[in-house]
């Protein structure tokens, strides 16, 4: 079952960041539906529902880690589709497409919504046991439910800087969609595509220090939401933007 958060002022500012995301992701995935419910919203809506079980060959077989899909809510908050992006291996996958399939949401009280979002879970072994806990749980865990980082701002930095900062150990992050990654990208970016940043980054990135978000030309107002994310609730002390062709 799902793992208890800390709500409180983190929420008012994750649902207003993510309403953002929302828009960035669908603006950047023509395939995307542009629901109004925030990404941040159907997360926290999904906290009561049944979490996959650790599938027991997994378990023998020391299979761990993020497994992420994507699903589409229908008008009446049942899924119209769920398509899992990555999972540490087939029984994994099939768990978390079975356990997400049976879900049924809440329906936006303002009226019924078809909309799209991505769901993370963590499939972890301590102490020899499985335990399988949501992005948004774990990335709390991780950062003790945010923090306030008033007068900070991103900044942009230009090819000198970023050498500079990679010859130092800077992390590269890629926030576009899995597919646009794909195509192209640059040599050692990690790829956390918006809607899942918040819940992966505070578990895949942190103690990092300085991160790069690398952003395409175009692109840069999902990078400087991706950027924000990074700085206001994954606590990421420095936070740059480089952009490119």
């Amino acid at each position: 079952m799902s793992d208890p958060i800390r709500c409180g002022p983190l929420l008012v500012v994750l649902l207003l960041l993510c309403s953002a995301c929302d828009r960035a992701s669908i603006t950047a995935r023509p395939d995307s539906l542009p629901g109004t419910t925030s990404q941040a919203a159907i997360e926290y809506a999904a906290l009561d529902k049944p979490f996959p079980q650790y599938p027991a060959r997994s378990l023998e077989n020391g299979a761990a880690g993020v497994a992420v899909a994507s699903i589409v809510v229908g008008l009446d908050g049942r899924m119209e589709r769920v398509d899992v992006l990555e999972a540490p291996d087939a029984d994994i996958a099939e768990a978390l497409q079975d356990t997400l399939e049976r879900w049924v949401l809440p329906v936006h009280p303002s009226g019924p919504l078809r909309t799209a979002a991505t769901m993370v879970f963590y499939f972890l072994i301590e102490a020899g046991e499985g335990r399988v806990v949501s992005g948004l749980s774990l990335a709390a865990e991780r950062t003790g439910g945010g923090r306030s980082v008033a007068g900070e701002r991103l900044r942009r930095i230009d090819e000198v800087e970023l050498e500079t900062l990679l010859e130092t150990g800077a992390v590269v992050v890629d926030p576009r969609v899995r597919d646009l990654y794909a195509r192209s990208h640059r040599d050692g970016a990690i790829n956390l595509p918006l809607r899942e940043l918040q819940s992966r980054a505070a578990v895949e990135l942190l103690p990092a220090q300085v991160v790069v978000v690398d952003c395409y030309r175009g692109l840069e107002g999902m990078c400087d939401m991706a950027g924000q994310i990074l700085l206001r609730l994954v606590g990421v002390p420095d936070v740059v933007v480089f952009v490119h062709d």
